[in-house]
């Protein structure tokens, strides 16, 4: 996770437009929710699917979990 940490701090993610996310699906079971979101572009053309699990708290939504799978590319210095 440390390592993670640091590629975020020396290579930021791509600010030329090239970077592109979108919601795959929804579903929500009372107040609890799952969202998955697939990214591309990362560092030129990694790619991840997130797992996100939300929980409403006070009518407010809230991201209380986060999972994710690299689907594609070579990360930077890897």
């Amino acid at each position: 996770m440390d390592a993670f940490f640091d590629l975020s701090v020396k290579a930021p993610l791509n600010t030329d437009g090239s970077y592109r996310a979108r919601l795959i699906s929804t579903e929500q079971f009372g107040d609890a929710a799952v969202a998955v979101l697939a990214e591309d572009g990362c560092w030129g053309s990694v790619s991840f699917v997130d797992i996100f699990t939300l929980s409403r708290f006070a009518d407010t939504w809230k991201i209380v979990g986060k999972t994710f799978a690299h689907t594609g590319g070579k990360m930077p210095g890897g």
